[in-house]
């Protein structure tokens, strides 16, 4: 924020469409990434079943519990709500 500010001089506004649109810049370089690591999530009831792919871009992030977690609920609600 206080960058913003030094950039635009102090002008409140100018400083929040400066850090949307560097915001957008950094989103936009991000873009083009391939989310190669990721998980495979399963769950199922009596009839019916659901089968989700959740990626990321590092085996880091894949192996960690917390997505881990994310995943196993997303394959839950895919499930729930079809």
């Amino acid at each position: 924020c206080k960058a913003a500010l030094n950039e635009t001089d102090g002008d409140m506004e100018a400083a929040v469409d400066w850090l949307r649109k560097k915001g957008i810049s950094k989103a936009d370089k991000k873009a083009g990434r391939t989310a190669a690591e990721g998980l495979i999530g399963v769950d199922s009831g009596v009839r019916e079943a659901a089968v989700v792919e959740v990626n990321s871009e590092t085996d880091f992030v894949a192996r960690n519990s917390a997505f881990q977690e994310i995943v196993a609920n997303v394959a839950k609600v895919a499930l729930a709500y079809g």
